[in-house]
């Protein structure tokens, strides 16, 4: 089963082409994608694995920053 792509924007911003990065949350269905970095998932389970997962990559990205002098 091809992937299922949601914009969950509002319809005036349909157009707007999509970013040479972003952020992609693909649920737990294996299917269906949201760019988070324009929406979030409509599903509350499935904003809480987000949130979850997002402050996980935030830790990771904390850990390995450099330390200042």
């Amino acid at each position: 089963m091809p992937p299922t792509w949601y914009w969950l924007g509002p319809p005036e911003e349909d157009a707007r082409p999509l970013a040479a990065v972003s952020l992609t949350y693909t649920w737990s269905d294996g299917h269906t994608h949201t760019i988070v970095d324009r929406a979030i998932p409509s599903d509350p389970r499935e904003q809480a694995i987000l949130r979850a997962l997002l402050a996980h990559a935030l830790g990771l990205l904390d850990a390995d920053a450099p330390v200042s002098p």
